[in-house]
This record gives structure tokens, sequence and C-alpha cells, in this order.
């Protein structure tokens, strides 16, 4: 993507449009979960000031509806019963989403790329 007017260091905005594309290729290689993706893309969407993208907009309507659940290095505090609850949650919001999100993700893998 072209370097916005805004930008003043360089180096920060490059490294922030690689993790933007590294974040939606692991997402589209299913190295990724949707939401874990999401809650990432969502943060990075603030950080180049595009929340307002609709390919932004997307993983953070996915974040928004899933922040309650356990992503990442905070299930190992969950007990495993809450954790089998949790994870039909979790599948049922990727299922939902899955479309979008890949579609999203392959959208800002050529705007960052």
């Amino acid at each position: 993507m072209k370097r916005p007017a805004w930008v003043t260091n360089e180096e920060e905005w490059t490294k922030l449009c690689c993790q933007i594309s590294a974040r939606s290729a692991d997402l589209l290689e299913k190295r990724l979960g949707i939401v874990d993706a999401a809650r990432q893309l969502s943060a990075l969407g603030h950080s180049v000031r595009a929340s307002d993208d609709a390919d932004f907009t997307t993983f953070t309507a996915i974040d928004s509806e899933s922040d309650h659940l356990p992503i990442g290095a905070v299930r190992r505090e969950w007990a495993p019963d809450a954790l089998r609850q949790k994870e039909a949650e979790i599948h049922a919001i990727e299922d939902r989403w899955r479309d979008a999100a890949f579609t999203a993700a392959r959208n800002l893998l050529e705007k960052y790329a």
C-alpha cells in the first residue's frame, strides 16, 4: 500500500504492513483461527488508522462478538470443562464469519503486501 501522508516513521509503517500481510496469510493458510486473526487484525487496523476500512471492520465485528471467548495463551488458565463449552461457541462464530473473514483477509493481503 502506498504510504499515507500522516506516516512519519517509514520503518514502523513497513513493519505494520508486514504484520497485516502476515496475519492475513496466516488466516488464509489456516495457521491462525478466525477469532485469533480478528483480534490481531482489528488492533492492526487501528494502528494504521484504517479502522473504518470495510475489511478491518469485518475483523472488528468478529472481535467484538467473540471478545468473551478464550483464545491464545489465556486458555491455559481455563478449566477443561469450561473450555469445551466455549469451544462450541468459537466454532459457531468461525463458521458464521468464515467467508467474510477470508474475503477480508485476501483484500488486506492485496492492499498491504
